[in-house]
């Protein structure tokens, strides 16, 4: 397998923004911590090294600390799906805040994006999504006091069930 060069994964665009900004690993997490985003330098380490994943939260804090933007550091496909991933999270924090699907829906697109066939076909499945998502969440976690990471992570599990036809994977 080919090995990727420093500056083609998050990891190592992190690092040589680090770089850019003569900034150390150490300055880089006081900094983050004083914007409310507390890290662990050995965290902010592995994040170089690809060894781990940095939250959205951690990316744009990073990027702030470095003098670049979010986008810089993760890459435009990777951007892409990771504002997706939290427009859909904001559709599913709607929902189970009581809005009906196309209202969650539309709370992220432009307006009109809707037809009023695919508005109604939507809200006939509001109970049916919340059900899901609650499942994906775990029996006894109530979703408003359910931490951001835990509702991505329960978002995260049914955007791979979707991707996989739903099929072979059954909650329990």
């Amino acid at each position: 397998m080919a090995r990727q060069a420093v500056g083609d994964s998050l990891g190592g665009r992190m690092k040589a923004a680090a770089r850019r900004a003569g900034k150390t690993a150490v300055r880089i997490a006081e900094e983050m911590g004083e914007m409310g985003v507390p890290v662990n330098v050995v965290t902010i380490r592995r994040w170089w090294g690809d060894r781990r994943r940095p939250t959205w939260e951690n990316v744009s804090a990073y990027a702030r600390a470095v003098n670049t933007t979010p986008e810089a550091l993760e890459g435009g496909a990777a951007t892409q799906n990771r504002a997706l991933s939290e427009r859909i999270l904001q559709v599913a924090d709607a929902l189970m805040g009581g809005a009906q699907v196309s209202e969650a829906v539309e709370g992220v697109t432009e307006p009109g994006y809707l037809s009023e066939e695919e508005r109604a076909r939507l809200d006939m499945a509001t109970d049916l999504f919340r059900m899901a998502l609650q499942q994906a969440l775990g029996t006894g976690v109530d979703w408003r006091t359910a931490s951001v990471e835990e509702r991505r992570r329960a978002v995260r599990l049914l955007e791979a069930l979707l991707e996989q036809g739903g099929s072979g994977r059954r909650w329990q």
